[in-house]
């Protein structure tokens, strides 16, 4: 078994929040593939959801950032409410201030994910997705998150 040697290519870093768990700060809006951009985003932050399978973003506030459609996907869940439909949006979900490359694309659409803790606005999910291009630190004691891209 041979090393592999990974190279970090960006840094985010976060908090863990005692309710909402480890959030990174992030600007929602339209990707760059969009040809007539506006000028409208969204300033929040994003749980590390190492539970979720598919990165996403609010799907109202998707819809108010006017996104472009891309379908829709089935999901699972779990709990008592097994399987939903949820709608896909061509987005991007960008970090302030870092060198973290954007996460661009096809973008779940989870209902009611738009939610506030104190001054915290949760409007994003990242997960598996994309966090197996990742690692992930967890500083439980000084309640820090630090997300590093490897390639």
């Amino acid at each position: 078994m041979g090393y592999h040697p990974y190279v970090i290519t960006g840094i985010v870093r976060g908090t863990v929040h005692r309710e909402a768990g480890p959030i990174v700060p992030v600007i929602l809006r339209q990707g760059n593939q969009v040809e007539e951009t506006t000028a409208f985003e969204a300033h929040g932050y994003a749980i590390v959801d190492t539970g979720a399978d598919l990165t996403g973003i609010d799907e109202d506030l998707a819809i108010r950032l006017k996104l472009a459609p891309a379908g829709t996907m089935r999901l699972t869940r779990p709990g008592p409410v097994a399987d939903f439909t949820a709608g896909c949006f061509d987005g991007e979900i960008a970090f302030p201030a870092t060198r973290f490359a954007p996460i661009t694309g096809r973008l779940v659409g989870y209902q009611d994910l738009d939610t506030r803790f104190d001054t915290i606005r949760i409007v994003a999910i990242i997960g598996r997705d994309v966090l197996a291009g990742c690692q992930l630190v967890i500083h439980g004691g000084r309640r820090e998150v630090q997300l590093q891209r490897l390639t």
